[in-house]
C-alpha cells in the first residue's frame, strides 16, 4: 500500500476485491464491520471511507461507556490490512447525524 498527495493507491498482491458493504452508524453504540466471506475465506484487507458525518474508530475491544477514539472525518479513507484490522475495526458517530461507512473488502 502506497500513499501520495490527493488519494491513495492500494497495492494488494496476490489479493482479490471480493465484497463490499455499506454501514449506517450511529452515536448509539460501536458498529463492527461484518464481511461477507468470499470462497469461504475472511477478508486479509479493507478500504473504507466516511460519508455524510464524523465518526471515531477503534480497533480493540472498547466498553459500552467509551465513545473515544481516532477521528474519522467525513471525506477520509482508510485503509487496513491484517486479519486481526479488519476483524477488530469499530466505529461510533460523533454526532446525531449517522456517518455512513463505504467498505470494499480484500480477500
Amino acid at each position: 500500500m502506497a500513499w501520495f498527495e490527493g488519494g491513495i493507491v492500494l497495492l494488494a498482491p496476490r489479493m482479490t476485491p471480493g465484497g463490499y458493504q455499506n454501514l449506517s452508524v450511529t452515536e448509539e453504540a460501536f458498529v463492527p464491520l461484518s464481511p461477507p466471506l468470499y470462497k469461504c475465506m475472511y477478508p486479509k484487507a479493507v478500504v473504507i471511507s466516511c460519508e455524510d458525518a464524523d465518526a471515531r474508530f477503534r480497533l480493540d475491544e472498547p466498553s459500552l461507556e467509551e465513545i473515544d477514539g481516532h477521528l474519522f472525518a467525513s471525506g477520509d479513507t482508510l485503509v487496513f490490512a491484517g486479519k486481526s484490522s479488519v476483524s477488530g475495526f469499530k466505529a461510533i458517530a460523533t454526532t446525531s447525524t449517522p456517518a455512513a461507512l463505504r467498505c470494499t473488502y480484500f480477500y
